[in-house]
């Protein structure tokens, strides 16, 4: 699918809530850490759960250059297979698609079960389920499914919102940095990338932004604010 820049947007807010040096590039736990903040302290724990063990198998597959760290533009990729407010399926999707290791678009009963260990490894009935996945899911009596088929099947119990409003949610919530519930001068300064608020043509599109965004004039952002921001 063609990323929305909402979802490009968000996964950025998260890229760089986890670098926090700002090297420009994350390691294998920074990306769980860019998992914890597009789910969310409550969703969190039930993500890395789900999720935690193939995070080595989607961190190789995003990471073109191979050398074991993620850009911005390679953790970018993820928005191909979904959208942020649909992560479960969006990771899932991922995980198949690293899945596919010789990369033509069919999935092996080897690769199907390297799938499917890679979410869960202590999964003791993998080959009985691996045989009855691709007696349904393989075309004819090839032992090999197209890899869309595996992520219809494999992914079509995770949900995805059609609500624009829980993107704007996900951002909200990261660009909250002190988790005190509203989006500050400084949090929004950050948000709209304006470096450096001193310069007189700066500070002067960061008022009018500001003016614009805070209704209700107290100098900071609540949530219906910055989603009114947002659709605008």
């Amino acid at each position: 699918m063609v990323p929305s820049a909402e979802d490009l947007k968000v996964l950025k807010l998260a890229f760089n809530a986890v670098d926090k040096d700002n090297v420009g590039k994350i390691n294998a736990d920074q990306l769980m850490g860019v998992i914890d903040e597009l789910a969310g302290p409550e969703e969190a724990n039930e993500c890395r759960q789900g999720f935690g063990e193939a995070c080595s198998a989607l961190m190789e597959h995003l990471d073109v250059d191979k050398d074991g760290m993620l850009t911005l533009e390679e953790l970018s990729k993820l928005a191909e297979y979904g959208t942020t407010t649909g992560l479960p399926k969006m990771l899932m999707t991922g995980i198949i698609y690293a899945g596919d290791k010789d990369n033509n678009g069919w999935i092996t009963a080897a690769e199907l079960k390297d799938i499917l260990l890679s979410v869960d490894s202590e999964d003791d009935e993998v080959d009985e389920v691996v045989k009855f996945l691709m007696s349904m899911l393989a075309v004819d009596e090839s032992s090999k499914a197209k890899i869309d088929v595996v992520v219809e099947f494999l992914a079509q119990g995770e949900e995805e919102s059609k609500d624009p409003k829980d993107k704007y949610k996900i951002m909200f919530r990261m660009c909250d940095i002190n988790k005190d519930g509203m989006i500050s001068k400084n949090e929004f300064k950050k948000f709209l990338h304006i470096a450096d608020d001193d310069d007189p043509q700066n500070k002067a599109i960061l008022a009018r932004m500001l003016e614009q965004a805070d209704k209700d004039g107290d100098g900071q952002l609540n949530y219906e604010e910055f989603c009114a921001f947002m659709e605008n």
